[in-house]
């Protein structure tokens, strides 16, 4: 998802001079958030369950950084070095899940008894949250540029226009590069942010295609529900009619014998009775 850009970057900037300022541990740094916004993000659209109703072979992230697969019920495997003969049970998962305190989390597309035009809003207001999201990250990264040391900084409030004010946020210690050589200074903070807005960009254009996708396939889904709705209620109504009135006429032709003529064949009267 991100390759391409990293590599445009490297043709556009030095290599070598961004190496020398940390900055391979920062694009990592910056990767890494950025994938955890987007599984944020994903999981508000989608849904997220908690671990024991996870299907298998669901892939799960530990606030750590390391991932998970469920292999198995009440059981999830690591491919992480330091987890290699780690096995986590269903509670653990849930415990060291990034998202362990709102699971489960409940998608908008989960939304039952509603019209796709009913959710598009709430849609449409998450894109502009994860955009945010995206986009406050990029300036925690330029912000980071201009620090150095190996522990986080505060940098007080970050105010990206049209966005929630975020206050008291660290900087990433993996982005300091204040202390690179002055000739390669400029261009490795400029190849920090440069790298952050590109790959942002892409990955917020990215999802906005794929959620039109989505909506496109959620009205689809949701009309074909509502006609086979309105069907399967017809089926059953014209059934009942037709049997009924079957029911009826056979209970009718039942009570013929107990006419002793036809209206046409009774205009004379009674014969009298025989003494």
């Amino acid at each position: 998802m991100l390759r391409p850009f990293l590599l445009i970057g490297l043709l556009l900037l030095p290599s070598a001079a961004f190496a020398q300022a940390g900055g391979d541990a920062c694009n990592d740094r910056v990767n890494r958030e950025m994938a955890t916004e987007h599984r944020l993000w994903r999981a508000t659209l989608f849904g997220k369950k908690k671990a024991a109703d996870a299907p298998l072979f669901d892939v799960r992230s530990a606030a750590d950084g390391s991932t998970w697969i469920k292999v198995g019920e009440d059981e999830w495997r690591s491919h992480s070095a330091e987890y290699e003969n780690v096995r986590w049970f269903d509670l653990q998962m849930d415990t060291m899940d990034e998202h362990g305190a709102s699971l489960p989390i409940r998608g908008i597309f989960e939304t039952k008894r509603r019209l796709t035009s009913e959710i598009i809003p709430y849609l449409l207001m998450n894109m502009r949250v994860f955009r945010c999201r995206v986009n406050d990250l990029c300036e925690i990264v330029r912000r980071s540029t201009v620090q150095d040391g190996t522990a986080p900084v505060p940098i007080g409030d970050i105010h990206v226009p049209g966005c929630r004010i975020r206050t008291e946020v660290p900087t990433f210690p993996e982005c300091h590069l204040r202390s690179a050589p002055a000739a390669d200074t400029l261009q490795s903070k400029s190849f920090a942010e440069l790298n952050c807005r590109a790959a942002g960009d892409s990955l917020i254009l990215r999802e906005a295609e794929l959620l039109k996708a989505a909506v496109e396939y959620d009205a689809g889904y949701r009309s074909l529900l509502q006609f086979a709705g309105n069907f399967d209620r017809f089926l059953q109504q014209f059934r009942w009619t037709l049997l009924g009135s079957i029911r009826e006429s056979v209970g009718v032709i039942g009570l013929l014998n107990r006419i002793p003529c036809f209206i046409g064949a009774c205009d004379e009267s009674p014969p009298p009775p025989t003494p």
